[in-house]
């Protein structure tokens, strides 16, 4: 759609920096995804200078040593973030996700915990999960990377299906919209407008 989805403006502020807010709701430690340190530097470009001396987000770049393969890029190092770490649980969202509340995504992460499965919506259109809004027992993501090592080019999704995860349909579907197109950015803005999302 012509600029990084990230970047997009839904709430008077980049779509990066609103989930990460919304994340920050539930999360103890936050952490975006990046693909690079290039993409790094454009994300902090993209807020006010005086936002950064309240406000030092954390990063983890992609792992590259298996290539490039998108979001199966992002979960391996995650799993390899998560490898040494204490952290038993993990809330993945998507940046394309904008009319998403940190409300919305409350039963998928205490079902999650209270069962040790993933967690996820389920996509309205396919039935299956929604990788990108998800909660992943850290078990999962370490299973995960190695089946990775194996298989780069494989989906995580299918991955992740196998492993049964409990899937929760949303309350509006237009929450978990990814904008990919025109008349999804004019309905979800209409949403956001229409449900003072914030």
């Amino acid at each position: 759609m012509g600029q990084s989805k990230a970047l997009i403006n839904y709430h008077g502020i980049p779509q990066w920096l609103y989930g990460l807010r919304q994340l920050k709701e539930l999360c103890a430690d936050c952490r975006i995804s990046i693909q690079s340190d290039q993409q790094k530097q454009s994300l902090l470009e993209s807020i006010p200078s005086e936002s950064l001396h309240h406000f030092s987000p954390e990063f983890l770049v992609d792992l590259m040593e298996l290539g490039t393969h998108g979001p199966a890029t992002a979960f391996y190092s995650m799993a390899q973030f998560l490898g040494n770490s204490a952290y038993e649980f993990v809330v993945v969202l998507g940046v394309d996700y904008p009319a998403i509340t940190s409300t919305d995504l409350i039963p998928i992460v205490e079902h999650a915990l209270n069962t040790e499965k993933i967690s996820a919506f389920r996509n309205p259109e396919d039935g299956g999960m929604e990788p990108l809004i998800a909660c992943y027992p850290k078990q999962s993501l370490l299973d995960y990377a190695s089946f990775h090592r194996g298989n780069p080019h494989a989906s995580p999704r299918k991955f992740f299906q196998s492993l049964q995860p409990a899937l929760f349909d949303p309350v509006n579907p237009l929450t978990i919209q990814s904008v990919d197109t025109p008349e999804a950015l004019q309905a979800v803005q209409l949403h956001i407008q229409n449900h003072s999302v914030r």
